[in-house]
Formats: structure tokens, sequence, C-alpha cells
């Protein structure tokens, strides 16, 4: 089981097309949901947070295999997919990766 857990910093003046993008991945959920179990995806959930004027999302995923998962991504024609690479182009100004300390789970 591989855990991730990374603080992406946004581009200025995102927070907008942060918010449409949370609002089309709830409205099509089926869709998102169907996209994580194609990557072996058992968690996936992100946060926002903004710090000293800055804002960042806050993103935790739990998989079966990561380095599959984004294999399987980069493969992937679903239209729900293609909504979320354009949002990381247009939004995503740098990722920093956490590094697990405890993961604890009743599994």
């Amino acid at each position: 089981m591989d855990v991730k857990c990374a603080m992406i910093k946004l581009k200025p003046n995102c927070k907008e097309k942060v918010k449409q993008w949370a609002k089309t991945m709830n409205d099509r959920k089926p869709e998102a949901v169907e996209t994580i179990v194609n990557e072996g995806i058992i968690v996936e959930s992100v946060f926002i947070k903004t710090i000293n004027n800055e804002d960042y999302l806050i993103y935790y995923i739990r998989s079966k295999d990561f380095k599959k998962a984004q294999e399987v991504t980069a493969k992937s024609l679903m239209e729900i997919d293609a909504v979320h690479k354009q949002f990381k182009q247009e939004c995503w100004e740098s990722v920093n990766e956490a590094k697990l300390l405890l993961d604890l789970t009743d599994k």
C-alpha cells in the first residue's frame, strides 16, 4: 500500500478555478470514482489552505501502487481525467511532497 501527501502551491488568482474544478469533480463523482478505481487508488482527498495570502491544495492519496496509478492516469482517455489534467496545468505552480511519519489503519 502506498500513501502520499503533497502540498501544491497554486498559481496566483486560481481560487475560482479551484472552486470550479471541485464542483465539476463533485458533480461528476461517478466518473471521478471510476478513474480512481481504474488507477488502483483507494482514497483521494483534497483540501485547500491559504498561508500568507498564497493558496495551496493538500492532496492525500492511498493507493495499491502509486507508480501504476500514475501510468494508468497518463494513458487515460476519460474526459474527466482531461478536465483534471487541464486544471493541473492551469493552476498548479509547484508540488512539495510530505514525508510519511505515521499511517494507522484498521486493515
